[in-house]
Parts: C-alpha cells; structure tokens; sequence
C-alpha cells in the first residue's frame, strides 16, 4: 500500500463528513463570462475576426503567423 493512501482515504471521509462529495460535476460560478451580457455583440453583426480581434478587442499583439 502506497503511504499517503491512508491519508488519501482519510481526507475522502471528510470531504463527505461535510457534504463534498467526490463524484458531484463542478458548478460554474455565477456571472461567469460564458453567460449572455447584453453588451455582447451579435455573431451576425461582426465586423472582426481573426487577427484584427487579437490586436483590436484583447489588446493583444501577434508575435508570429504560421502559414498551414
């Protein structure tokens, strides 16, 4: 048995003890980013793709373009 199993099992318990359980899916927070704002703009009405919205909406900078 490998020496931190006991330990492994023990911190199982008590996650369980209060309420945690292992197997339970993860929430998402709310207001995450993947929610709709009513700032966002519409997929249809987009002027930018691509590099321009690297540079222009992230504020980014491109350091190499690699042709595919």
């Amino acid at each position: 048995m490998h020496p931190g199993a006991a330990q492994a099992r023990e911190a199982i318990r008590a996650a369980r003890r209060n309420g945690h359980h292992a197997d339970s899916a993860p929430t998402r927070p709310r207001g995450s980013d993947d929610d709709i704002s009513v700032d966002d703009e519409d997929i249809a009405d987009a002027s930018a793709v691509g590099q321009p919205v690297i540079a222009d909406v992230l504020g980014g900078v491109v350091i190499a373009e690699e042709e595919g």
